[in-house]
């Protein structure tokens, strides 16, 4: 299975914020932050070799292969959605690195690079590579089946047995119509065929009134005590009055409800997995670091979250908060 880190968007936020190369259909854009980094890759490059040849000079800095492939990688690694074979835009990710060799170039010959406030930015694009690259470190192998897995079983064991039933229903605006309708229905007359002669509502009235299976949190409340209080085949004794009009209501079928499947799970739990992890390494890092916060003049003063309260009492020496109160 290819590696693919899925970091959470919290995260991205604060670690890769203003990183932001894109795929669609077959064009690739980027934005300034992406393309300097890219334009920079020579310095930390594989040297120049057989396997590893120069694909553009522009004037005396050489592209090779391999800061290619950087950058290839490195897309992908920010692409929500698939990416082409790296072969299929190999060209057009050279032509971008040329123009942001260019760029950077002339930035330097203006000796903007020189400037305070780029100066800052390039100190924190920096820091920013080496959080993101130290999070790949920390979550490697949460997208595999040995650590999905168990999260998954975790989740069964949470998941409470909930109902879903089948029903029909008839909407009408007017109680005294509901009313005869039932009666014609106690009578002997077909349920489906008097829903869509009659029903006002749209989704269901072509189908003979047809909810399909549904859980209690999908009605109204109403429509769901009847609907759930009726067993397999009854009728609702009495129209059911909502903000929508009266219903008539008859329940065909009921089954407890199926958990999503570990597939279709899949996803969610590698997110869950990595956001628990860099929680665990955050929080040790945090308790073991001298962190001091400081007031400033038009600052607003700095809440105290239950977490930072919790680890400053554990440093004072009291025992930790019991995590099920």
């Amino acid at each position: 299975m290819a590696s693919r880190y899925v970091v959470s968007a919290l995260v991205l936020a604060v670690v890769a914020a203003g990183v932001g190369y894109w795929v669609a259909k077959d064009d690739v854009a980027s934005v300034a932050q992406a393309e300097s980094a890219a334009a920079l890759a020579p310095a930390a490059g594989a040297p120049e070799s057989a396997d590893n040849p120069k694909v553009a000079r522009v004037g005396d800095d050489v592209i090779l292969k391999s800061d290619v492939d950087a950058l290839y990688t490195m897309i992908k690694q920010r692409t929500p959605q698939g990416m082409p074979e790296s072969d299929q835009v190999f060209w057009m990710l050279t032509e971008q690195m040329i123009g942001g060799r260019l760029l950077l170039q002339q930035a330097r010959a203006e000796k903007m690079d020189q400037d305070p406030a780029v100066q800052s930015a390039l100190r924190l694009a920096s820091e920013q590579v080496l959080q993101e690259a130290y999070i790949r470190k920390a979550i490697a192998g949460l997208d595999s089946d040995a650590a999905l897995k168990p999260l998954y079983e975790k989740f069964l064991t949470s998941v409470k047995t909930e109902k879903e039933v089948k029903a029909r229903h008839i909407l009408v605006k007017d109680e005294a119509k509901a009313k005869d309708l039932l009666a014609q229905i106690k009578a002997g007359a077909d349920f489906a065929k008097l829903a869509k002669e009659h029903s006002e509502d749209p989704g269901s009235k072509d189908t003979g009134g047809d909810l399909g299976f549904f859980g209690r949190e999908m009605m109204v409340p109403e429509f769901a005590s009847v609907a759930f209080s009726l067993k397999k085949g009854e009728l609702a004794p009495e129209p059911v009055k909502t903000q929508f009009g009266y219903h008539l209501i008859q329940v065909e079928d009921m089954k407890d409800r199926t958990p999503p499947s570990y597939e279709e799970m899949k996803g969610q739990l590698q997110q869950q997995a990595q956001q628990e992890k860099l929680n665990e390494v955050i929080n040790g890092l945090r308790a073991k670091a001298k962190i001091e916060r400081f007031e400033a003049a038009g600052v607003p003063p700095l809440p105290k979250l239950p977490l930072q309260e919790q680890l400053e009492k554990v440093a004072d020496g009291a025992p930790p908060a019991d995590p099920a109160q």
